[in-house]
């Protein structure tokens, strides 16, 4: 176990010398950051609260050594079907990977007249929130967290009912499936609005969950989109974004995370007030199906709307993804995967290539 003390003041050293970036970036001072992520091993050591911050402490060390313009935080992460097992789905803890969560509901007509899950009643959200309590004492308030990966309100309704019959209803039952979501959008806003008292406004970090220009003081909130990559255009713009921008109303913005290829539905976020940031995999080796750079170029230019591309970890294949994507117009977080041992070299590249693409 770290020296807690030791990690906070270099957290501290750091965030005196990135913070001021990563502001005038969010202010639209500065068109681009690189921020070259910290590992996450949380992610598949989180059966107790215990295991996850230990891994929590071991990924924020290991980012402290990593050559970037972001900066780490603490993450209460149990996977992602939390909201999911408060409806009363089944939760499956595996060693050394993440959770598992089994839909419940088979048809739509099961879940009409669902109410909202009491908080008090969920065994997954309330281990988060022991979680939160727990990283707070163990810090002595002096690490940052974010909020727990906030599953959209479609994500969460494909993993209480069959997703067939959620998208399906998409088209045959389009009232039924938006009181559904509903339900799931108010349970979503109140648990956020719970995690983020609990651990309190000098130690939030927003927007949150994988976007790593997060800070403390920062705006808005995280969500994960990711049946927006195989959702229609039309069921995106009626069922999916419009309940993500009703949680970014409730948190003065939203960050949109989706893995896959989602351009056909990505211009759709221009037309949603509270959208301030979408997370994309981009370019050859980010994703086994990753969006082609022009085309996310082609969708977010001039928007306002800033882009964290996740690039893979092939550094000629990322400064060629760049030739692509950046450039005057596109508000620009750059991810690739690295070590400490050799982020330095590779932040280093990213930057001269974009200072050049930005002049």
């Amino acid at each position: 176990m770290p020296d807690i003390s030791a990690l906070a003041d270099r957290y501290d050293e750091l965030k005196a010398e990135r913070l001021p970036k990563i502001e005038a970036f969010m202010r639209g001072d500065v068109p681009y950051l690189v921020c070259l992520p910290s590992p996450t091993t949380m992610y598949g050591n989180c059966n107790s609260i215990e295991d996850s911050f230990a891994a929590n402490l071991y990924d924020f060390e290991q980012g402290l050594d990593i050559a970037t313009d972001g900066l780490p935080y603490l993450e209460p992460w149990f996977g992602t079907g939390a909201y999911a097992e408060a409806f009363g789905c089944e939760y499956f803890w595996r060693d050394g990977e993440s959770p598992a969560c089994h839909y419940k509901y088979h048809s739509l007509d099961e879940v009409k007249d669902l109410e909202k899950p009491d908080i008090r009643k969920a065994r997954v959200l309330n281990m988060v929130l022991d979680a939160i309590a727990h990283f707070r004492e163990k810090t002595e308030d002096r690490l940052p967290l974010v909020l727990t990966d906030t599953q959209s309100a479609h994500d969460t309704a494909t993993m209480v009912l069959d997703a067939c019959e959620v998208f399906v209803a998409s088209y045959e039952a389009p009232e039924a499936l938006h009181a559904f979501l509903s339900i799931i959008n108010e349970l979503i806003i109140e648990f956020s609005r719970l995690q983020a008292d609990l651990i309190g406004p000098t130690l939030l970090s927003r927007p949150g969950h994988i976007m790593a220009c997060s800070h403390t003081g920062g705006p808005g909130i995280s969500i994960s989109e990711d049946n927006i990559m195989v959702a229609s255009p039309y069921v995106n713009e009626h069922f999916l974004l419009p309940y993500t921008n009703a949680v970014g109303a409730a948190f003065g913005g939203v960050a949109i995370h989706s893995c896959g290829c989602w351009t056909h539905s990505m211009a759709i976020t221009r037309k949603m007030e509270n959208v301030m940031m979408i997370d994309c995999a981009v370019g050859l080796g980010s994703d086994p199906n990753p969006n082609a750079p022009e085309d996310v170029r082609e969708a977010m230019l001039d928007s306002g709307i800033i882009v964290s591309a996740r690039c893979g970890s092939d550094l000629k294949r990322v400064l060629d993804t760049l030739d692509r994507l950046a450039g005057p117009g596109i508000r620009l977080v750059v991810r690739m995967g690295c070590t400490p041992e050799n982020s330095q070299a590779r932040y280093d590249a990213i930057s001269r290539k974009l200072e050049d693409l930005y002049s």
